[in-house]
């Protein structure tokens, strides 16, 4: 019985390799065969300008991340300040419970 099951692996894997063949075969010879530089001049210009605004993009945002990062910064530390002033008046109100 062991043999059988062997025997329908051993199938499968050859028919899959047949079948993954014949595939990529039937790709290849639908794909175009583009050249180095058969792109025309006014697609290079319309990529080379859509290049140049995501680059512009990209440094707007980094602009904006660098603020946003400042901001938060800024926030951070406040907070940190509030936080020792609240523990501050915490323990003068314990001090002042406790003495009385």
């Amino acid at each position: 019985m062991s043999a059988e099951i062997w025997i329908f692996v051993v199938f499968a894997f050859f028919f899959g390799v047949l079948i993954g063949w014949l595939l990529q075969r039937r790709t290849a010879d639908k794909a175009p065969q583009a050249e180095a530089g058969s792109a025309p001049p006014a697609k290079i210009g319309v990529i080379e300008a859509e290049l140049k605004n995501a680059k512009r993009l990209l440094e707007a945002n980094d602009a904006d991340t660098t603020s946003a990062a400042e901001t938060l910064a800024g926030l951070d530390k406040a907070i940190a300040r509030a936080n020792e002033r609240l523990k501050l008046i915490l323990r003068s109100v314990k001090r002042a419970t406790f003495s009385d």
